[in-house]
């Protein structure tokens, strides 16, 4: 059990507690929902202007 006594010494040597590890957690996943809502609105918005008529939802998701 060496290995555990020695990841605690270096997580408490840069600080990492548990309200820091689950505050970057939150932000982890609050950029992530940002980033998928962004990604969806750039989709559909591409998809509406409609950038190659045979391929709308291609050329949407592509660009």
């Amino acid at each position: 059990m060496g290995w555990v006594s020695d990841f605690r010494g270096r997580v408490a040597d840069v600080g990492w507690t548990s309200g820091t590890v689950f505050r970057e957690f939150m932000r982890f996943n609050v950029t992530g929902c940002f980033n998928s809502a962004f990604a969806f609105i750039l989709y559909e918005l591409l998809y509406r202007v409609n950038i190659w008529d045979a391929h709308t939802a291609v050329a949407a998701w592509v660009v």
